[in-house]
């Protein structure tokens, strides 16, 4: 990334408070412009690619991507979660302090504190990790501060076949192969055959094998789409794979899951 003067008043006010000329700025990833830091802290220690713990003992869930879990209690890692973790060790280390910006929702379900992280030079630390394939992006409506930084972060890794997207389970899969497929995050591939609503959801289908869910509660941000139009199209969709009564879908909660295949 180029080093460019950063714009904004919560930019400026951020590098300030570090004692920082702004000439040695780092510019951030497309659209990652910061939105103001809520409270400084220093890092006790890293728990895995997208988790940390503070000197204070709160343990900091990252905002908005995934990294592969490492391995406890006799199961083994997943592949890539050391390198993941360390990657995010080098990346903190000699860091007196990180900037902590929140988002709507400040806990997740097992009580960890939820955070955007930035560094003194403005590195937004979930960027990076997306950018070089340590992180798939994890949207979860309401907090989606910076949605379409880190969609952007994930799609250069992909681009170029970093990390992760190296590896078969990473790579694109058919809509009509997915049937035989595990469990857990995939990038689907095929034409919209049919939009339908339910009482609770709109369904894309991609025929007999596979479908999109998008519950009515996640709606509101499919607003400006057009969801019939999309009858037709060669698409990608990212996420998790379920499976109920048979069937094998996948959640939509934000269109930035959703892009369109050119032909």
């Amino acid at each position: 990334m180029s080093t460019v003067c950063a714009q904004g008043i919560w930019l400026l006010a951020f590098v300030a408070s570090w004692g920082i000329a702004c000439p040695v700025l780092q510019a951030a990833p497309l659209r990652c412009t910061l939105a103001g830091i809520d409270e400084y802290a220093a890092v006790r220690y890293v728990i895995d690619g997208d988790t940390v713990v503070l000197a204070d003992r709160r343990k900091i869930r990252l905002i908005g991507i995934d990294a592969p879990e490492i391995g406890r209690e006799g199961r083994r890692s997943q592949a890539l979660a050391e390198p993941a973790r360390g990657a995010l060790k080098r990346l903190l280390t000699g860091q007196p302090r990180v900037g902590l910006q929140y988002d709507r929702r400040q806990r997740d379900r097992f009580g960890r504190q939820l955070s955007h992280l930035l560094l003194r030079d403005g590195t937004n630390v979930q960027a990076w990790l997306l950018e070089r394939g340590f992180a798939t992006a994890l949207i979860f409506p309401p907090n989606l501060d910076y949605v379409e930084c880190y969609r952007d972060a994930e799609r250069a890794a992909r681009r170029s076949n970093l990390g992760l997207w190296r590896l078969a389970r990473y790579k694109p899969v058919d809509a009509g192969r997915v049937a035989g497929l595990s469990r857990g995050y995939r990038v689907v591939t095929g034409r919209i055959s049919a939009v339908h609503a339910t009482h609770a959801s709109q369904w894309l289908n991609f025929g007999p094998a596979f479908a999109v869910r998008i519950q009515r509660t996640d709606l509101r941000y499919f607003k400006q789409l057009d969801l019939h139009h999309w009858v037709g199209k060669l698409v990608s969709v990212r996420g998790w794979l379920s499976r109920r009564n048979g069937s094998t879908y996948m959640r939509l909660r934000h269109p930035a899951q959703l892009d369109a295949i050119p032909g």
